[in-house]
């Protein structure tokens, strides 16, 4: 959003700074927990992180496959103890170790581009479709690999039909237009 954006564009420590506070309301009183995923995720794209850590992997391919593992087993039993104040944590972990190890097997490749081209859309509606819309068609397999399977492509197909109705009435030039005019009044 032109909002977030701004703030990472004039200053990354205060963003990070922000999703800090965001994480510590959530764990403390509930609520805004999830901006804070939107800000480090936004700031990490800016800032190439990954790609640095993949140049220390060409170096260090043994440590870095093996500190990334031990981080995300961590990240896992930590989940387990604390269910939802870990979850930044566990998906960084996730993010890292996929970017690092398994985006070389070609469709794995395919794949986590084809999920990052719809991160967003799926940011803003997974919630409604395992928990209200498509609850029952979701959870029907009754395993957890199957559920998790399902709703990874559910999302998917409806994230590309957003996009093609996106794509068709305008929305995209409009919401640029909108955000042009917000940041250059901003600036």
């Amino acid at each position: 959003t032109p909002f977030f954006e701004f703030i990472v564009s004039k200053n990354k420590i205060l963003s990070l700074a922000l999703s800090c506070v965001f994480y510590t309301l959530f764990v403390f009183f509930g609520g805004v927990f999830w901006v804070s995923f939107y800000f480090i995720g936004y700031i990490i794209g800016k800032t190439s992180i990954f790609e640095m850590l993949a140049k220390y992997k060409q170096a260090h391919k043994v440590s870095t496959f093996f500190g990334t593992s031990l981080i995300l087993v961590s990240a896992l039993m930590i989940r387990y103890i604390y269910p939802l104040s870990s979850d930044l944590f566990l998906a960084l972990s996730i993010i890292c170790f996929s970017y690092l190890f398994l985006s070389e097997i070609r469709f794995v490749s395919y794949f986590l581009e084809l999920l990052g081209k719809h991160s967003g859309n799926i940011f803003m509606f997974h919630t409604f479709i395992y928990s209200y819309d498509f609850k029952n068609i979701v959870y029907a397999p009754k395993y957890v690999p199957f559920i998790f399977t399902l709703f990874v492509l559910l999302c998917l197909f409806i994230s590309i039909i957003i996009e093609f109705i996106k794509k068709y009435t305008f929305v995209n030039r409009f919401t640029s237009f909108i955000s042009n005019k917000i940041l250059s009044n901003v600036k």
